[in-house]
């Protein structure tokens, strides 16, 4: 993911259910020692390393960004 319009792309695509399982199965080839490193470890693996400065892994704008509040997940 690039930008942030990427975002709502790719939760699009997912809520087909192949390709959702698909990604479930790849993701889980990532755990290694918790749930926190797993997270770190997807959103390498997912997210372009200019959005990871720009956003926190819960979606929240990182403080003194500039960015728009407002990432969600859909369907939370």
């Amino acid at each position: 993911l690039l930008q942030k319009g990427d975002f709502q792309h790719f939760e699009e695509v997912l809520l087909k259910p192949d390709i959702r399982n698909n990604l479930v199965e790849i993701l889980r080839s990532f755990f290694k020692k918790n749930v926190e490193d797993t997270v770190r470890r997807t959103w390498r693996k997912v997210i372009s390393n200019e959005l990871m400065q720009t956003y926190t892994r819960s979606g929240t704008p990182k403080p003194n960004s500039g960015k728009e509040k407002g990432l969600t997940v859909l369907r939370s």
